[in-house]
């Protein structure tokens, strides 16, 4: 009864397998924050970069302002020796040693400024004209001679009192005779050496910048100023140290070594007033 079997099953005891069943897979997956591995070292290494580069631009900002000083140091130990150059052919030439006191000279932000300037009983132009006396052509052209060796650039400039100037030209005025006057100063100071190249302008200032604003009828404001001009501040680090190696001296080793040297005489191809 119930077949050979008897009613029993022939199976391994446990649950049967469902081979219609799919089979599932479950993988656990770690958190993350958002950002690989790779990302945080990009990171960093930008950090690296930034720092660096702030870096350098500090480290490129310093040597600009030490050698700018650098720079305004040389231009005063050229300055001093120049002005102890000039006053000393002054003393030199007994023809010049009475205009000790028509020379003014002091260094301003722009440079330094060498003025000859009028005074009473001694001016350096003949009354209402452009024509230089012979004196003031001689002390002109040995500021020439001390000058000409520099590297900065020169403005020259022609002031007057604020006196009226009747000429028989109709419409000449201060304005005129001013300009006049720093053309021939111009002329005097490339015939006693100064290279043209390094004129930089030439104005006339009529009675706009009196040397003594509470008495502007005062003949010391006839005057010429002689400026010479600072270089302008190096705009990079290269620039500058190849401009300074080029064409500037170290603190004490400038025209004269810290001593300024004997008075030179001007060439002897110059056709004006000779410095002797």
């Amino acid at each position: 009864a119930g077949g050979m079997l008897g009613g029993q099953t022939i199976s391994s005891p446990g649950a049967m397998l469902d081979r219609t069943a799919v089979p599932s897979i479950s993988i656990e997956l770690k958190p993350t924050s958002g950002r690989s591995e790779g990302d945080a070292e990009e990171e960093g290494g930008a950090d690296t970069k930034d720092k660096t580069a702030e870096q350098a631009m500090a480290e490129t900002e310093m040597a600009m302002k030490q050698l700018e000083q650098q720079q305004r140091e040389t231009e005063n130990t050229q300055f001093e020796e120049t002005e102890t150059e000039i006053r000393q052919a002054i003393d030199a030439a007994p023809d010049l040693k009475e205009l000790a006191k028509n020379l003014l000279i002091d260094k301003t932000p722009e440079g330094l400024r060498i003025q000859v300037i009028d005074r009473e009983g001694k001016p350096m132009f003949k009354a209402g004209s452009a024509t230089m006396m012979d004196r003031t052509a001689k002390l002109v052209a040995q500021i020439a001679v001390a000058v000409k060796d520099l590297p900065n650039k020169v403005k020259i400039a022609g002031h007057t009192d604020s006196t009226p100037f009747r000429s028989k030209k109709k419409g000449y005025g201060n304005w005129d005779l001013s300009s006049d006057r720093a053309q021939v100063s111009r002329r005097v100071l490339i015939e006693g050496g100064l290279d043209p190249e390094r004129i930089a302008a030439v104005e006339g200032r009529a009675s706009r910048d009196p040397l003594l604003p509470d008495d502007t009828a005062s003949p010391r404001n006839r005057r010429i100023s002689i400026l010479l001009l600072r270089k302008p501040p190096p705009k990079d680090a290269k620039a500058a140290a190849t401009a300074g190696s080029a064409g500037t001296a170290k603190p004490g080793q400038g025209k004269g070594q810290g001593t300024a040297p004997l008075p030179q005489k001007l060439n002897k191809d110059w056709t004006g007033p000779r410095v002797q």
